[in-house]
């Protein structure tokens, strides 16, 4: 017979969830810089997000000129070949 598996007060919860359970009980800050490999649809969701919940500084990295450059032309990071 097999015993269940019971969480422990306590414990950090790393599973699935785990960030949005910490947010709720205000334990999830966001950085103040990010940096996102590949510009593809879900790189584009995670530079969104952070964009979204006020991160001051995010990077988009990607061997595609033009995802970057649409990236840009939507205002959802900046060039910063200049700076």
């Amino acid at each position: 017979m097999s015993s269940p598996i019971l969480p422990v007060s306590g414990m950090p919860n790393f599973g699935t969830g785990g960030a949005a359970t910490g947010r709720a009980q205000g334990q999830v800050c966001m950085p103040k810089s990010m940096v996102i490999i590949a510009a593809g649809p879900i790189g584009m969701l995670n530079a969104l997000y952070a964009l979204g919940q006020g991160c001051p500084r995010t990077f988009l990295v990607d061997r595609s000129q033009a995802r970057l450059d649409w990236a840009v032309t939507h205002d959802i990071v900046t060039n910063s070949e200049n700076n």
